[in-house]
């Protein structure tokens, strides 16, 4: 199902969804007791299919929210059974093999809507016909047609803190699927990493001298300066109360940011989003509490200053500068014309 009226505008060139929306498939598969969750509830899935105004609207929204991004994305939303293999589930950058291999159903999809070509080749046997699950007598190359294309396969959209899927919830996802690589092998994305370790540098040099520390530490499983987690100095809480203080978006405003690790897909969908990281000034901020080694708390707020304001000022500034400049456009770079598996 192509949907043309809606997709005028890069970079989304098209919504191909993929696979079979019937509920009773969710049913057999979808246990919250369990915590495995319906990959999309019914609403998503007339939100991405139906032709009634309602969901061409959502759609629409959904191309605007993707349109300052700089790749050319080919978005797949997979339903039925295959939106519920854990073992893909943020799987991150594939190259072509893998995908034939671990996800065949996806790359048979990209050979139906001609993003891989169909090798020729000598007539393969009948038993291995049977026995072979990828179309063609060799691996599959892109087509010229669609070589520039970023391809994203969401499989689908659960979560135990559920939030339903929007344009900005689907470039938050995108970044949990850029965080990861196979090619040649599985391994952080050194373009996130190096994301990651900028946010947390640049938020030490912001509330350093206040005598607020991270107590940042480079921790092998991300490749990146992180704060360490150790609980008698509560860097983690400490850096989440620091990013919901200056970040703009609703859930830094709500305090709803699950972990510091979130607050770098937040800060990616606002990048992807409007172009560019924003980030506010605090009015108010507990600069004493880290010195009793003690959690954060709204109680011990104190007022900033003028000098202080204006001293966090410049380095939020160069905060956003970091982010804007030096962190997200290698990371939308190092996914340009991959195929990508959330």
């Amino acid at each position: 199902m192509r949907f043309k009226d809606v997709l005028k505008e890069v970079p989304i060139s098209d919504i191909q969804p993929m696979g079979d929306p019937d509920p009773e498939i969710d049913q057999d598969y979808a246990d919250p007791d369990e915590g495995i969750f319906k990959a999309w509830t019914e609403p998503e899935k007339r939100d991405w299919l139906s032709d009634m105004p309602k969901a061409k609207k959502w759609r629409s929204g959904v191309v605007k929210s993707w349109s300052k991004t700089k790749n050319n994305y080919l978005i797949i939303p997979v339903f039925g059974e295959e939106a519920y293999n854990y073992e893909n589930l943020e799987k991150g950058i594939v190259p072509i093999i893998e995908l034939a291999t671990e996800f065949p159903e996806g790359y048979n999809f990209l050979q139906e809507i001609e993003v891989l070509d169909i090798p020729e080749g000598p007539p393969i046997p009948k038993r291995q016909q049977e026995e072979r699950t990828i179309r063609g007598s060799g691996l599959a190359r892109r087509t010229s047609k669609h070589a520039d294309k970023t391809v994203v396969f969401f499989l689908g959209n659960a979560a135990d803190q559920w939030v339903r899927a929007s344009g900005w919830m689907l470039l938050h996802r995108l970044g949990h699927a850029s965080r990861t690589t196979h090619k040649p092998e599985m391994m952080v994305n050194p373009a996130y990493s190096h994301a990651l370790t900028l946010m947390f540098e640049s938020l030490q040099d912001t509330f350093g001298n206040f005598g607020v520390d991270f107590w940042l530490k480079h921790d092998d499983n991300v490749k990146a300066n992180v704060p360490s987690g150790k609980q008698h100095n509560w860097s983690r809480e400490w850096a989440v109360y620091a990013l919901q203080k200056i970040m703009t978006m609703r859930s830094a405003r709500k305090g709803q940011l699950r972990d510091a690790y979130e607050a770098l897909y937040e800060m990616w969908a606002q990048y992807l989003n409007i172009g560019r990281v924003t980030l506010r000034t605090p009015k108010t901020f507990d600069f004493s509490g880290q010195s009793r080694s003690n959690k954060p708390e709204i109680k011990n707020e104190q007022e900033l200053m003028p000098g202080d304001i204006q001293l966090i000022d410049g380095y939020l500034e160069r905060f956003e500068e970091v982010m804007n400049e030096e962190a997200f456009p290698p990371m939308e770079e190092s996914i340009a014309g991959e195929i990508l598996i959330m």
